[in-house]
């Protein structure tokens, strides 16, 4: 797994070779059973160092770890640099090493997770989920802020926003979570500030396609969402509600402007315009018997 040229000792006699911080693959490894745990760090000097006081205090995140490093006690532990490598490299190069030395089988290692940087494939006992389900609930209006913060400003490579996409494909949620998530959405109330931006957004995206002509494909999706929104069962109060929030808009002058200017300089097909005119006639055709029959 490492030569034993880049075997440090950490704790007792260190190589002066490793005396100043280095950022790459570390393997901490129990010698009487030949089990490795495998981590990377900007600082390995410095997560080692993170992990022997965890293991001293005995809440060392890894219980398989926690438990061997019990049993054998410190001086049975080899504290290895598996790779030296750059920082930008260091989650790509861990999931390597993961993937071909396999630390997260109990088996081999002390890994709980075969993901580089990630919780994935963690069991959490039910006490554990309750507990950050608490913490998640109770977070302070300070803390929020700092997160909000945090995130501000941030933008998502293309391969980030598609993978957030393809995860949420397919995911069917329950009666009970809709409901809650329609409280929830109904109770938040947005600032002054975040309107303007959105209304910005939308607009931005508007000129954008101002003047383009879709895709097939794109014509495809869309049609495809109408047709699944046409074929929700809604009952005759939502129906209702949702026939006179669009009346009210388009009643609003401002909104007939936009719409207007949105749909200014779009291109339509002949195909298009054809099944447009069809439809209009049979609409006209069945109001006309509406009004016939109510004379």
């Amino acid at each position: 797994m490492a030569d034993s040229k880049n075997t440090n000792c950490l704790f007792g006699h260190q190589d002066s070779s490793f005396a100043k911080s280095s950022s790459g693959i570390y393997s901490i490894r129990c010698v009487p059973t030949g089990k490795f745990y495998i981590g990377s760090s900007a600082d390995i000097k410095s997560r080692w160092l993170i992990h022997r006081r965890d293991l001293i205090r005995g809440n060392h995140h890894s219980k398989y770890l926690q438990n061997s490093w019990n049993k054998y006690g410190e001086e049975n532990f080899e504290w290895s640099v598996v790779e030296i490598v750059g920082v930008d490299l260091l989650i790509e190069r861990e999931q390597y090493h993961l993937d071909t030395l396999r630390p997260w089988d109990r088996k081999v290692g002390f890994n709980v997770s075969p993901t580089a940087n990630s919780p994935l494939g963690v069991r959490r006992s039910p006490e554990t989920i309750a507990k950050l389900r608490e913490a998640n609930r109770n977070r302070s209006p300070e803390s929020i802020a700092r997160m909000a913060e945090s995130l501000r400003g941030r933008s998502l490579s293309p391969e980030h926003r598609a993978k957030v996409s393809s995860s949420l494909k397919g995911i069917r949620r329950s009666p009970e979570t809709r409901a809650k998530m329609s409280v929830a959405q109904k109770k938040r109330v947005l600032s002054p500030e975040s309107r303007a931006k959105i209304a910005a957004g939308v607009a931005k995206s508007a000129d954008a396609r101002r003047g383009k002509s879709r895709s097939a494909e794109i014509r495809e999706k869309q049609r495809r969402a109408r047709m699944f929104q046409l074929a929700q069962n809604h009952s005759a109060e939502t129906k209702a509600k949702i026939g006179d929030k669009s009346r009210d808009r388009w009643r609003d002058p401002e909104y007939r402007k936009k719409m207007s200017m949105v749909l200014r300089g779009r291109k339509t097909s002949d195909e298009t315009r054809m099944k447009m005119s069809i439809s209009h006639k049979k609409w006209w055709q069945q109001k006309k018997l509406v009004l016939e029959s109510n004379e």
